[in-house]
C-alpha cells in the first residue's frame, strides 16, 4: 500500500468516527421516492444528481437533526453517544469552539469548514467522477457499506470509504 492511500484512509477513517455514520445512512437509505426520500432531499435543486455542496449541507444537517434529541439546536455529549456510542468525549469537544459542553450548528459548520471530511465521502460515492452523486452511486455505495466488514455502521462505512 503507498503511502498516499495509506494517508487518505487514515484520514477518512479519523474523519468518520467524528459525525458521518448517522448522516450517512440516511442519505444513502434512499430507495424510497416518498416527500421524505432522503435522496430528493438532499439533491436541493432537484437535478437528479447531489452536488458537492448539496451534500455537505445535507450531511451537516441531517447528523444534527438525528443528535438532537430535546430539539433545542444543541448537541450534549450524552446526546451524541446515544447515536455514537464509541466517540471519546476528547473527539466530540473538538467542534464545541465556546467549550460549553455543547455543539451548535454554527460549530459544527465552522469546525467542518476548514476540512474535507464531506469531500473525501463525496469523492468515494461518486464512482464516475461528475462531481454529482445520482440514486445508483448513492445506493451501490449503501449496498457497499452494507457488506464491510465491521461491527457497526461507522466501521462499516468507514471499511467501505476505504477500499
Amino acid at each position: 500500500m503507498t503511502l498516499k492511500k495509506l494517508s487518505t484512509i487514515t484520514m477518512i477513517k479519523t474523519s468518520l468516527q467524528l459525525w458521518i455514520p448517522v448522516a450517512v445512512t440516511m442519505l444513502l437509505a434512499s430507495g424510497c421516492q416518498s416527500a421524505k426520500d432522503p435522496f430528493a432531499v438532499a439533491d436541493a435543486d432537484g437535478s437528479g444528481k447531489i452536488a458537492k455542496p448539496e451534500f455537505e449541507r445535507f450531511m451537516l444537517e441531517s447528523i444534527f437533526s438525528e443528535a438532537d434529541a430535546n430539539g433545542d439546536s444543541k448537541v450534549s455529549y450524552e446526546e451524541w453517544k446515544v447515536i455514537n456510542p464509541d466517540t471519546e468525549k476528547e473527539k466530540f469537544s473538538k467542534p464545541d469552539a465556546d467549550k460549553d459542553g455543547l455543539v451548535t450548528p454554527e460549530e459544527m459548520k465552522a469546525y467542518f469548514a476548514g476540512k474535507d471530511t464531506f469531500g473525501t465521502l463525496f469523492e468515494k460515492i461518486d464512482v464516475n467522477g461528475d462531481k454529482g452523486l445520482d440514486r445508483e452511486e448513492v445506493e451501490t455505495f449503501y449496498k457497499k457499506a452494507e457488506q464491510a466488514a465491521g461491527s457497526n455502521s461507522l466501521q462499516k462505512i468507514s471499511n467501505a470509504a476505504s477500499e
